[in-house]
């Protein structure tokens, strides 16, 4: 598992894994700050719950006045992001591999 500021990333990160880190990261934006920086390079398994995710993170960052990075994404997010035309709203590049 890979951990940013105490937010540990399962491999498989489908609906029962995003539930939980859904759960666990609810108070960002009620005083707890999210972190700047998500490594998703332990991420082997997702789906477009994990991409609603990280939009929710991302936007609640935003309204905290941060940005996060998300590095490392999976080829498989980094397809459901561009097909979603959600690429940008997370920091990655339109062009696939510009983003390995």
């Amino acid at each position: 598992m890979s951990e940013a500021a105490g937010i540990e990333l399962p491999a498989d990160l489908r609906a029962t894994a995003v539930a939980r880190l859904f759960e666990q990261t609810r108070r960002w934006g009620d005083g707890q700050m999210p972190p700047t920086i998500i490594d998703l390079a332990t991420v082997q398994k997702s789906d477009s719950s994990a991409l609603a995710l990280l939009l929710e993170w991302q936007s609640r960052a935003r309204q905290a006045g941060r940005e996060i990075i998300f590095r490392n994404p999976p080829d498989t997010l980094k397809v459901l992001a561009s097909l979603s035309q959600v690429e940008t709203l997370l920091g990655w590049s339109t062009n696939l591999e510009e983003n390995s």
